[in-house]
Formats: C-alpha cells, sequence, structure tokens
C-alpha cells in the first residue's frame, strides 16, 4: 500500500528554518544518521515489526518528529525510502 503524503506534511516540513551555520555543519554529520535510521527502518518493515524510536542529536528536533511519524504509517520498503526521499529534497531545496 502506498502512502499518500498530504501538503500539509511537506509545508510543515518545508517551513521548518534552521541557522544556515548550524545546517550546514550538521547536514555530514546528520547524513550517516539519516542513513542508519533509514536502514533500521528498512529492516523493521521488512520483519513486520513496530517501527522503534531512534535517538541523534544531529537531525532536527522537528524533523525527526515529522519523521517518526511518518514511519509510524509504513508498511512497505518503498514507504520507508519515500519518507527519506522526501526529507532529503526538502533540505535540498532549503
Amino acid at each position: 500500500m502506498q502512502i499518500k503524503y498530504n501538503n500539509k506534511l511537506l509545508d510543515h516540513i518545508e517551513s521548518i528554518e534552521q541557522p544556515k551555520e548550524v545546517e550546514i555543519s550538521r547536514q555530514g554529520k546528520a547524513s550517516s544518521d539519516y542513513r542508519r535510521w533509514r536502514q533500521r527502518a528498512i529492516e523493521d518493515v521488512k520483519e513486520s515489526r513496530p517501527q522503534r524510536g531512534f535517538t541523534t542529536t544531529l537531525i532536527p528536533e522537528r524533523i525527526h518528529k515529522e519523521i517518526s511519524i511518518g514511519l509510524g504509517r509504513c508498511q512497505s520498503v518503498e514507504d520507508v525510502k519515500n519518507i527519506f526521499r522526501l526529507v532529503q529534497s526538502v533540505e535540498i531545496e532549503a
């Protein structure tokens, strides 16, 4: 089942502003956390487990919350990948 992303989630993620200095320094370090979280979420979906929490200080709190909410709705590996693609596209545009 494909998750349909509403504009509300995208608008909310896009509205999150970070100071440029913080954003630049975190992006490189946070990318490894995004990858680890994505892989863990994929494993959970494949094993039909509830999504486990993921703790990080590198991913902004609001984005972390939105990802967590989105992952709670995922039912397939493709759904998980779409959540992280959405976040990545928003960060690139910022």
